[in-house]
């Protein structure tokens, strides 16, 4: 079996170094492409990728319309069996493509979700975060652990670039419409550093309410739109009351609260 890895990156010198070595240090029996879709860094991004240039298959550096563009690109010249897309902020934990690759032997499905992990600003713990039984737009999907057999991007297309944040939910939401069949797995595939979530910006309230009402109502489109501002208020608000330091305590008891706290030293 081939799996295509496809990682986006835009000026991200500071930590696409974890997530490369992450991809090629999955060893078993499969093949890797890796592909890396640049957005024209003008940091050392592209220097040290080319430190890699033995373990990586192709690397395009070009100006892009977005993440989900970029993530566009790389289906296009993926060839593997199974696509996996992961951020270069973060990293695959060690056997995620394994786990991919005996679940695909066992079990007839087209698309594979493992649990990621939330790792906190200082990369000594993290949350865990569950695959849910169902996806919405308020339970959205765990998108860096998300692996999608190639010809399911052929039958129901890849990432829509009208969302520019929320694409991947979109995506996914799709694909639960069109009856996609969806391993859901217990086991940790990814490691994703927070306070990415651009989903709790306005843009992505806003997109969000359009995928709601489209894989919805207009209802449910609008307790999404409240829910969300309402969680962006509440974040501004903790933010401004909150040092950096009591903001990181406060998280890790929130964490802690939900018992899904985890070591990662």
């Amino acid at each position: 079996m081939k799996f295509s890895i496809i990682t986006v990156s835009f000026n991200s010198e500071k930590t696409i170094e974890k997530t490369i070595q992450s991809v090629i240090n999955q060893f078993g029996e499969f093949e890797t492409e890796y592909i890396i879709i640049d957005g024209n860094s003008t940091d050392s991004t592209i220097k040290l990728i080319s430190n890699y240039e033995e373990h990586i298959t192709c690397v395009v550096s070009e100006p892009d319309d977005g993440i989900f563009d970029a993530m566009n690109k790389g289906i296009q010249k993926a060839t593997g069996d199974w696509i996996g897309i992961i951020n270069s902020d973060d990293w695959y934990a060690e056997g995620a493509l394994n786990h991919v690759l005996e679940i695909s032997k066992e079990n007839d499905c087209e698309i594979i979700v493992g649990r990621v992990v939330k790792v906190d600003e200082t990369q000594s713990y993290g949350k865990i975060v569950i695959v849910q039984p169902k996806f919405s737009t308020l339970i959205p999907n765990n998108h860096p652990a998300t692996f999608v057999k190639r010809e399911v991007y052929n039958r129901i297309g890849s990432f829509n670039l009208s969302y520019k944040i929320a694409g991947d939910l979109d995506f996914i939401l799709r694909a639960q419409k069109e009856n996609i069949s969806i391993y859901r797995d217990k086991n940790i595939y990814t490691y994703m550093l927070s306070g990415g979530e651009s989903s709790n910006s306005i843009q992505g309230v806003y997109e969000s309410f359009r995928i709601a009402n489209n894989y919805g109502n207009i209802i449910q489109a609008f307790k999404v739109l409240i829910l969300k501002l309402s969680r962006i208020i509440r974040t501004k608000i903790i933010t401004i009351l909150l040092s950096k330091k009591k903001l990181t305590n406060y998280r890790k008891m929130w964490w802690m609260q939900d018992n899904d706290l985890i070591s990662l030293k």
